[in-house]
């Protein structure tokens, strides 16, 4: 990314989405130059065996990002090495309010 990366904090709705849940949304540039993510994907899975939904993003950058649902729980994921791992990373989660509301990054 060539824009200098930053600790952030700003407010999301994303709902989990189970009808197409492998649809990616891009970003507009302000969203990605603050969170270095430009795809990402909630989504609902009732035949998981541990865990309902699960947090999908793509990233240029590494950052140790906690995503936070309606509830208030915390979920986290460290992208070390975007551009050498998969470019998909992850997150699985259980919640009775599953939307994420809000994504908090600190730059690695």
């Amino acid at each position: 990314m060539p824009y200098p990366r930053h600790g952030f904090d700003i407010q999301v709705s994303w709902e989990p989405k189970k009808e197409s849940p492998l649809v990616w949304i891009d970003k507009n540039s302000d969203f990605y130059k603050k969170t270095g993510i430009y795809m990402y994907s909630v989504e609902q899975n009732d035949y998981a065996y541990w865990y309902t939904y699960e947090i999908r993003i793509h990233t240029d950058d590494p950052y140790a990002y906690t995503f936070y649902d309606e509830e208030g729980d915390s979920y986290d994921l460290t992208v070390n090495l975007p551009k050498f791992s998969a470019s998909t990373h992850d997150v699985n989660y259980n919640s009775n309010r599953p939307k994420i509301v809000r994504v908090v990054g600190k730059a690695i």
